[in-house]
């Protein structure tokens, strides 16, 4: 486990997600999008489940980065990625957000 602290560096970033709930039949493929304020985010995916555990899925840094079933298409330019999961099984019943980070460069 590592922790990094920059001290004197203050950065304030809004991310949202447009969907807030949605249903999808088994097997059917499930869209989710996030947009932040800063400009040259990368964003990273996460899925927490019910008992509050959370699973890192996907950084979406480029156009486009597949894992699996699991695919991030970003839109650097535009400050959003979308989160797309194809087949879904029930198993993935979970809640999916996003966090964006900028590099800081110095």
């Amino acid at each position: 486990y590592l922790l990094i602290i920059f001290s004197g560096v203050l950065a304030e970033n809004e991310v949202s997600q447009r969907t807030r709930a949605l249903s999808e039949n088994e097997k059917g493929n499930v869209p989710v999008e996030c947009t932040t304020t800063v400009s040259n985010s990368f964003f990273q995916w996460y899925k927490q489940y019910r008992n509050g555990s959370i699973l890192f899925l996907i950084l979406g840094t480029s156009e486009v980065n597949v894992k699996d079933r699991i695919r991030a298409s970003t839109v650097v330019k535009d400050n959003r990625s979308r989160l797309s999961i194809q087949g879904v099984p029930v198993s993935d019943t979970a809640t999916y957000f996003c966090t964006a980070s900028t590099v800081l460069r110095v």
